[in-house]
């Protein structure tokens, strides 16, 4: 009976980091896919540099979490475009909204290819 509950407790344990990682990866991405767009429309104007930094804010603030599920590497390119997304602000639009875009395939790429799913075992 014994050995029933524990596999009961570990299938369930198993089941709630599933659904766990789902749910901090999609609010992770709704929150910085929120910002990353702010970042776009402002491009043109004199708040990039603002809402760069609120972008790198809010990154930092995810991505302690984030690293728990989805691998650091791509994390790392994410701090690092965030962090060139202060630098180009009023200095070269093309390249700010290239790493928006940047920034955005690396999202994209953690909300379906990341966490804890059968694609990623098998």
């Amino acid at each position: 009976m014994s050995r029933i509950i524990a596999a009961i407790v570990l299938t369930l344990l198993m089941i709630g980091l599933c659904i766990s990682d789902r749910i901090v990866i999609n609010n992770a991405y709704d929150k910085l896919y929120e910002s990353i767009t702010e970042c776009e429309k402002s491009a043109y104007s004199e708040e990039s540099g603002d809402t760069a930094e609120r972008l790198n804010k809010e990154f930092e603030q995810t991505e302690g979490l984030l690293s728990v599920f989805v691998n650091h590497d791509i994390l790392d390119e994410i701090a690092e475009s965030a962090a060139r997304l202060k630098i180009l602000s009023g200095v070269s639009h093309a390249d700010y909204l290239s790493e928006c875009a940047s920034i955005k395939l690396k999202l994209e790429y953690i909300k379906k290819d990341s966490g804890v799913n059968l694609h990623s075992i098998f």
